[in-house]
């Protein structure tokens, strides 16, 4: 199930702030399935934590398994 992440905000082009913690962009899957265009942005903190966030609105609100 996809929980949405509330507290995210972009610090540059590849780093966001996801509650209060800076994550690294460090991988983008784009697709289209059926004519729903979606992102999955692979992170890494810099203790080397991983998460994805998925967004289906180019970046406006991030979703997480």
């Amino acid at each position: 199930m996809m929980t949405l992440v509330k507290d995210v905000k972009w610090d540059t082009d590849d780093i966001l702030e996801v509650e209060g913690v800076l994550w690294k962009i460090v991988k983008t899957f784009n697709y289209d399935h059926e004519g729903h265009e979606g992102d999955v942005l692979t992170l890494m903190n810099f203790d080397g934590d991983t998460r994805e966030l998925h967004t289906y609105d180019e970046g406006k609100t991030f979703l997480e398994e």
